[in-house]
């Protein structure tokens, strides 16, 4: 199939990346294929993304409303995007949306009048056959031949996340959103079949669907749509391609809007085809390899490759990369698994995770050059593992944490951090010899995100990357959250983690319940009688909002407390104005005082004791 508006929306929502560009508001749309077609910029970028549907970003002259949501978008040439978009008034100014990269499916034989046609060789203006459904109930087709009025493709290249589906008549390779027709009369997309379902043929006959996968595809990809505009009914939409009645190229744009009766009655439920769901759903099918295969047939393909007659088709496989024998990660086996069950991942299908992780693969790389960085993209379990090996240093990202929901951009380039912090971050180590896990995550927090984030940039993308981590985390269970109280350094809770993550961001100190060292406390050292008061001398100084409190220093016998004031050359130092008695002894009391990293006053050394002259 060709580019699907609303196949692309749904991959930007899953992420999310927003705004749409082909969803705000205007009279004339905005077409993002058109962007790629016309654009050498955008036409060059997705050549080098080699990813269907990978996110790619466009500048548009936008309005936005009170609180800075656009509204609306105009036209402005290019070379003059800036200065006459910030000439429309306060409320307009340029603003990136985000569009998908697009590509073409391309495939295998479609019926025509007189036999049948591989697709590629099917023009626009050419006929083939399309069916109507007669009645209800099992489906029944009056086949008629119908123009074709789109038809387009290239003769090769790269195709990610194609799905490869055998039948009782033979196998062939599509995109995941491809509509086939049920023997029951409903339709169901590629990504969510099953071995066991049951096709249709022509004359409305069974056609048992054995085998299910998914992989990249190298070969010839096409399209081709029918029956000029779609208006909503399936009728002419409706083409044989090897040997089974699926939906033509419009039928596959618009499949979202079609009338509910027309779906399956469970397709809304099912679960995509490269999720730990369907895995889950289909236990007793897969296969004992590790190829993403689902079978239940003897015939299916047994080697991780096969050749078709446009190309070539690579199982993807679920084994995972070798880890070394003595590994760190970001999650506990028991809170990885804990993500697993209680959060949602998005689909293989959907590659805009494998994007974001390269680009974060290329920013740390040109940090920490000596590290190796390794996306496992099939790798279900939501994690990041660092290890060592032939005198070189893995960071391995597993596709299960690109693909959970709530992890973006930013949370996922500092979870990758936590990985790098892991060799190089500050004390106290495991005892496998790693930076311990809450000592990672406020090196990953406090420096590496001040390193790859400069300036401005910082915070906006700092505390983004807390709150993504922090909805994360907090769907892990509480007992696997607790960590293991008898290794702080290597188990601490996830609510101590978190707490080191902001300590790293505020650059407080590591929290004690990571293996930080004891807080440092404010103490009384000396009380010294001065005219109209006492000068206080504390261990540390506390911070400013505290040091003029005059509520913060209390006296025995009882003083009206005036006035409180740090030195201004010596901070430490408090000058405490108030109506003291001559020659009186009094005991000075200190109380809620807080240094700059938010450690308190210690309660064995709060008082100080002084006579006045």
């Amino acid at each position: 199939m060709g580019y699907d508006p609303t196949i692309c929306k749904q991959k930007l929502e899953a992420i999310p990346l927003v705004p749409i560009c082909e969803v705000i508001k205007n009279p004339a749309l905005y077409h993002c294929a058109d962007l790629q077609q016309i654009s050498p910029v955008i036409h060059s970028f997705c050549g080098q993304q080699q990813t269907y549907y990978a996110p790619v970003q466009a500048l548009l002259c936008m309005n936005h409303d009170g609180q800075g949501n656009p509204t609306e978008w105009v036209y402005i040439p290019p070379d003059k995007i800036a200065t006459q978009c910030f000439s429309r008034g306060p409320t307009w100014y340029p603003e990136n949306c985000y569009c998908c990269c697009s590509c073409f499916a391309y495939d295998t034989m479609i019926a025509v009048p007189g036999g049948a046609e591989p697709i590629q060789f099917i023009p626009q203006g050419s006929e083939v056959l399309t069916a109507a459904v007669k009645g209800s109930g099992a489906p029944r087709f009056d086949w008629a031949a119908t123009t074709v009025t789109f038809s387009a493709g290239v003769a090769g290249g790269d195709n990610p996340f194609m799905v490869y589906i055998g039948h009782d008549l033979g196998d062939m390779i599509c995109t995941p959103d491809q509509v086939f027709m049920l023997a029951s009369g409903k339709l169901m997309t590629a990504n969510k079949l099953a071995p066991g379902d049951k096709l249709v043929d022509k004359d409305g006959k069974a056609v048992v669907l054995h085998t299910v996968s998914i992989g990249d595809y190298k070969g010839g990809v096409h399209h081709i749509g029918t029956a000029g505009r779609f208006h909503g009914e399936i009728d002419g939409h409706l083409i044989l391609t090897s040997g089974v009645v699926a939906g033509d190229y419009m039928l596959q744009m618009h499949f979202d809007s079609i009338d509910d009766s027309l779906k399956a009655p469970d397709h809304d439920d099912r679960p995509e085809i490269g999720t730990p769901k369907y895995a889950s759903a289909r236990k007793s099918l897969k296969e004992a390899s590790a190829r993403v295969l689902f079978t239940h047939s003897a015939g299916a393909p047994k080697a991780n490759q096969v050749q078709m007659q446009s190309g070539k088709f690579k199982f993807y496989t679920a084994g995972g990369v070798n880890l070394g024998l003595t590994v760190a990660s970001l999650l506990s086996e028991a809170q990885a698994q804990d993500l697993l069950q209680n959060a949602e991942q998005i689909p293989l299908s959907n590659p805009i995770p494998k994007t974001e992780i390269a680009s974060i693969f290329a920013v740390l790389s040109g940090f920490y050059p000596g590290y190796v960085f390794f996306l496992d993209w099939y790798r279900m379990e939501p994690n990041v593992y660092a290890f060592e090996e032939y005198g070189r240093k893995f960071i391995v990202v597993t596709g299960g944490l690109a693909r959970t929901i709530g992890m973006s951009y930013e949370g996922l380039a500092l979870a990758v951090a936590h990985g790098v912090a892991r060799f190089i971050g500050i004390p106290p180590k495991d005892s496998n010899g790693f930076v311990g896990t809450g000592a990672a995550d406020y090196f990953a927090f406090g420096v590496i995100s001040r390193a790859i984030w400069y300036g401005n940039s910082w915070l906006k993308s700092a505390m983004p990357a807390f709150q993504q981590i922090n909805a994360v985390f907090s769907k892990i269970g509480a007992g696997a959250a607790a960590g293991d109280p008898n290794d702080p350094i290597g188990s601490p809770s996830i609510a101590c983690r978190l707490g080191a993550m902001q300590s790293g961001l505020a650059a407080g100190a590591l929290p004690a319940c990571a293996g930080g060292p004891p807080p440092v406390l404010i103490g009384l050292q000396d009380a010294e009688p001065e005219k109209g008061g006492v000068a206080l001398t504390l261990s540390i100084a506390p911070t400013p909002d505290g040091a003029v409190n005059t509520a913060n220093f209390t006296f025995s016998p009882n003083v009206k407390v005036t006035a409180a004031q740090p030195d201004p050359a010596k901070n430490f130092i408090i000058h405490v104005s108030g109506n003291f008695a001559a020659k009186t002894k009094y005991t000075a009391t200190i109380q809620n005082l807080m240094t700059m990293v938010g450690d308190g006053v210690d309660p064995a050394h709060n008082t100080a004791t002084f006579t006045t002259s």
